[in-house]
């Protein structure tokens, strides 16, 4: 089962790699949580500061479209409920 979550993991890091100017900068991190529905697996994606827009996108399109394809992936390879989580750094607004 791990090496079936290790196969989701790696779909994502290269679509995400294909999305950004700095592929080298990119990581996918797995997580093991619980929540009130139970057990679910966390995909983290990290990647360089001047990249998160373009995973996010334009009201949050190419997030859900990452998350909609990895849902479907990590249905079929290990049949459990698996997030994705685009770890995006809080910005420090100087007002």
């Amino acid at each position: 089962m791990e090496n079936d979550i290790e196969a989701v993991r790696e779909v994502l890091l290269e679509l995400a790699k294909k999305m950004v100017n700095n592929p080298d900068k990119v990581t996918v991190k797995i997580r093991e949580e619980e929540d009130e529905r139970g057990h679910v697996t966390v995909l983290g994606v990290s990647a360089d500061d001047k990249d998160f827009g373009i995973l996010i996108g334009t009201l949050g399109a190419n997030a859900q479209a990452l998350r909609k394809v990895i849902g479907v992936v990590a249905h079929r390879q290990v049949n459990r409920r698996v997030y994705v989580q685009i770890d995006a750094k809080p910005k420090k607004f100087l007002y």
